[in-house]
Order: structure tokens, then C-alpha cells, then sequence
């Protein structure tokens, strides 16, 4: 089997490209956050395009097209089998691997496959013990953040109950 090195990485997040024309072209999606005023480390930005309804900059006017979906709702790609719509062409195309049982990414520790790189990631943290979602009230963590979030949920029960406990204990 034929392998390709693949040898220009990118600074701000290691991945790897075989060309450096396309690694130039990846740089262009560290964009800059424009909550903090803080550009991407390691590499100059240059945004050049401001979605006019939240601000937020863009390096490609082809991202500030997508960016822009979100605040439309346009959702322009179809999937053929379900007629489910979807704002970007790349999740149509993972979405696509639901309706072919498609599932390229595997575990190596325990051989389990995903459609998605993302839930790839989630599942190793089985493996790792890895809990990087921490709860703001309490000292648990978490390795999903949708697990915290249901977590978070138990606080605010417990906050309506507490006061009804009190008056019954001050009768």
C-alpha cells in the first residue's frame, strides 16, 4: 500500500497537508474571534470580510456566504433519500453516511467504527478517562458535554426544591 507523507503542518492546530499551497489556503479558516479582539497565534490574519448582521469577520467570502445561513435559515442542500435540508454541503455529505451505514473512522483500542471523526474523538475519551466539561457549581466532570448540560439541569432542581424543604422544616 502506498502511503503520501504528508508534510506541512499548520501552527495554530497540527493539521498536516501534503502541499504547501493548500496548508496556505487552510490558514485562512483560523479566523479572528471577535469577541476578544484576539487574532489566531503563530500566523498573521487578515480578515477581509464582516458579516453585516453580527459582525463577525471572515477570511473568504465563501465563509462569509455559509456564515450567513445561520442567520437566514437558508438551508440550500437536500438529502435525496430523507429530504432532510442542511445549511452546508459537508453535512449533507455525513449525514448521507446515516442512510449507507457508512462508518470510516474506527477505534484503534477497541475496533468500535463512527460515521463521524467527532464522535470518534468523544468515544476515546472512554478509553482515555478524559473529562475536559467541568461543572461551574460542583467538582464534576464530564467527557460530553450534553452529559453536563443534563448535569447543569439537576443544580437548578435542586434550587426549587431547597426553599419548599425549608418552609415544611419552619412550620
Amino acid at each position: 500500500m502506498l502511503t503520501i507523507e504528508k508534510r506541512f503542518s499548520c501552527e495554530t492546530c497540527g493539521k498536516m497537508f501534503l502541499l504547501s499551497k493548500t496548508l496556505q489556503k487552510h490558514k485562512k479558516i483560523h479566523v479572528l474571534d471577535t469577541k476578544s479582539k484576539v487574532p489566531p497565534t503563530n500566523h498573521e490574519y487578515h480578515p477581509c470580510h464582516r458579516c453585516d448582521l453580527c459582525g463577525k469577520e471572515l477570511a473568504q467570502k465563501n465563509y462569509l456566504k455559509i456564515h450567513r445561513r445561520t442567520h437566514t435559515g437558508e438551508k440550500p442542500y437536500n438529502c435525496e433519500i430523507c429530504a432532510k435540508k442542511f445549511a452546508r454541503r459537508d453535512a449533507l455529505r455525513i449525514h448521507e453516511r446515516t442512510h449507507k451505514r457508512e462508518k470510516p473512522f474506527y477505534c484503534e483500542i477497541c475496533s468500535k467504527h463512527f460515521a463521524q471523526k467527532n464522535y470518534l474523538k468523544i468515544h476515546k475519551r472512554i478509553h482515555t478517562g478524559e473529562k475536559p466539561f467541568h461543572c461551574d457549581v460542583c467538582i464534576q466532570q464530564f467527557a460530553r458535554s450534553d452529559t453536563l448540560l443534563r448535569h447543569k439541569r439537576t443544580h437548578k432542581t435542586n434550587e426549587k426544591q431547597e426553599p419548599k424543604e425549608k418552609e415544611k422544616h419552619s412550620d
